[in-house]
């Protein structure tokens, strides 16, 4: 009897030193993608005191990429009154899937001082990540979710299967759920080649919808929509991408994170047809538009300009729409046009209007007509290329334009007067001879009260001389003045833009200009045409970027004059490029003329 109580007392001692330590292991999928998450959680138990040491084993096509411990400790009383202290020591580990097949998950051991427990091997299975260009599905629909995707997928989707180059297209990326989930990393619009894009939307907060997607019900969150212009006809493709996602989060937990992959979208793009394709036709020409030309004003005194708006509004690509040139008005100079763009980009696509604004000055009186404006483009909806026309607008000038009046208006203030030299008068003399006497006792005193104002006199006109060497200038002072007046000028430039007087500070520029230029190339340029001037810079050595940026600057002196209001704004970078067009003067050196 006694040898019994000893054997069960055994018995009863193993037993419970075989529960000292414990080990559980979990994973939370059995079955995943390459490139997808899975979490490994090891849970450990010991009533023992000590370090808890848990070891997890490196593991073969498993790539640990993030890990999160914690313990607790809790105490329970038996009925007899006893007391026993358990310990827990909980460790997550994500890990990533990088290879594909049958892989698995080793025993973890957990020691506690000289006990240990070992948990059982655990399989996971791999499947290949899909790869290639899913099939166009019809415009708006998606393809259904693989059976690994049934919790959460996301999906591209075209409002197109099919279009036209440069035609407009609109792409989504939404993510399916009937879950809670986060996205663990933010998401950009792709980069896409052989694709003009702009972004649409991007919201800051995901709003759900409900769609149905191979007859099942899911919340959908759009999480940008672009708007695509294709620049290259053929197959093309949206190329897949993969985000990562924070599955049932919570106040207590990041939740569990996975990785889905957005499946790659075909996309058919046509090339545009050949028949009836005008000559002048631009590629990138395609959308809904119309065309619209107007003046200010049709009828205007002799020597008061006018403002032509020629307009481009409808959808497509209008940041790359180049609208009608107006170089030539018959009856008018043209001065080089004023461009704005106001485009919207909305939900529906890319909308909004460019124009340019040119003014014109009437070169005579009477009636005079603005012709009308022509620009071609394809209609992707019509499918047919249409020519976009305006209607001539009938001017009425009253009274004769003075040509000589329009001249000068045209050109800067005429060149000052020169400054006058400085002019030595001759002294004349008056003297007689008389016979020359004995020199008497006071001669020296005599001598030195006839000679000494000649001498004086030679001796301060040598000084003169002197001064007027000192005096004569040199190409280097005369460099030296002109940059001295042109500051001055600027100055009053600068004086009159704070003044509100915008049209007197761009007469000061353009004068600046045409003098510091008439000085460097040793003529005077004022009143020259803008094509003999830039002959003349150009025979004089300058080079080609510095005449442009000289005609340039005239020019936009001369519509600013003519331009009702003004802008302080463009008045001073004016005078700022004027600074630097200076400075180029100033290092130009003009080349000798046969």
């Amino acid at each position: 009897m006694r040898g019994l109580s000893i054997v069960a007392i055994c018995l009863l001692s193993s037993t419970a030193l075989a529960a000292e330590v414990e080990v559980a292991v979990d994973l939370s999928e059995r079955r995943v993608s390459v490139g997808d998450f899975v979490t490994l959680e090891v849970r450990a138990l010991t009533s023992l005191s000590g370090e808890i040491e848990v070891d997890v084993p490196e593991m073969v096509g498993l790539r640990e990429t993030r890990r999160s411990q914690g313990e607790s400790t809790s105490f329970s009383w038996s009925t007899q009154g006893g007391q026993t202290l358990r310990r827990e020591r909980t460790v997550q580990i994500e890990l990533e899937a990088t290879q594909a097949g049958v892989l698995t998950v080793p025993a973890v051991v957990v020691r506690v001082g000289n006990k240990l427990a070992r948990s059982e091997p655990m399989p996971i299975e791999v499947i290949s990540a899909e790869t290639g260009v899913a099939e166009a599905a019809k415009p708006g629909e998606v393809s259904p979710p693989s059976p690994d995707e049934d919790e959460l997928f996301a999906r591209y989707r075209l409002d197109k299967a099919e279009v036209y180059l440069g035609e407009q297209v609109l792409l989504d990326l939404v993510v399916y759920s009937n879950g809670a989930f986060n996205l663990s990393e933010g998401m950009n619009p792709p980069d896409l080649d052989g694709f003009w894009t702009e972004t649409l939307e991007r919201p800051d907060r995901l709003t759900p919808e409900v769609e149905r997607v191979a007859g099942r019900s899911y919340r959908s969150y759009r999480l940008f929509r672009m708007a695509l212009f294709p620049l290259e006809a053929g197959a093309r493709s949206i190329e897949g991408t993969q985000l990562s996602f924070s599955v049932n989060p919570s106040i207590f937990s990041a939740g569990r994170r996975l990785r889905r992959r957005v499946p790659a979208l075909g996309l058919t793009v046509k090339p545009l047809p050949t028949e009836g394709r005008p000559k002048d036709f631009i590629s990138t020409h395609v959308g809904e538009y119309e065309l619209i030309a107007a003046v200010d004003k049709k009828e205007l005194p002799a020597g008061e300009p006018l403002t032509l708006t020629v307009l481009l509004r409808g959808s497509g690509n209008l940041q790359n729409v180049r609208l009608p040139n107006v170089d030539a008005v018959d009856g008018f100079r043209v001065f080089p046009p004023t461009k704005h763009e106001d485009i919207a980009r909305r939900k529906t696509g890319v909308f909004g209007e460019k124009r340019q604004e040119v003014l014109l000055m009437p070169l005579r009186g009477g009636r005079l007509s603005v012709p009308n404006f022509e620009l071609p483009v394809f209609n992707p909806r019509k499918e047919v290329y249409e020519t976009l026309r305006t209607s001539p607008i009938e001017v009425f000038v009253r009274g004769e334009v003075d040509a000589a009046a329009v001249a000068r208006t045209l050109s800067p203030s005429a060149a000052p007067e020169p400054e006058r030299a400085l002019e030595l008068l001759p002294i004349r003399f008056r003297s007689t001879l008389t016979p020359r006497s004995a020199p008497g006792p006071g001669w020296p005193w005599l001598a030195g009260g006839i000679f000494g104002p000649l001498l004086l006199f030679l001796g301060l006109f040598g000084l003169e001389g002197l001064f007027a060497r000192l005096r004569r200038e040199t190409p280097k002072s005369r460099k030296k003045k002109a940059m001295r007046a042109a500051r001055d000028r600027l100055r009053a430039a600068e004086q009159a833009a704070e003044a509100g007087d915008h049209r007197r500070a761009f007469g000061e520029i353009a004068e600046t200009i045409l003098a510091f230029a008439s000085e460097r190339a040793g003529e005077n340029l004022r009143g020259l045409a803008r094509a003999d001037l830039s002959r003349t810079l150009s025979e004089g050595g300058a080079k080609a970027e510095l005449v442009d940026a000289l005609i340039r600057a005239l020019d936009e002196a001369d519509l600013a004059r003519f331009a009702p209001g003004g802008d302080a704004a463009k008045t001073t970078e004016a005078i700022e490029r004027a600074v630097k067009l200076l400075s180029g003067l100033s290092e130009w050196r003009p080349e000798e003329r046969t």
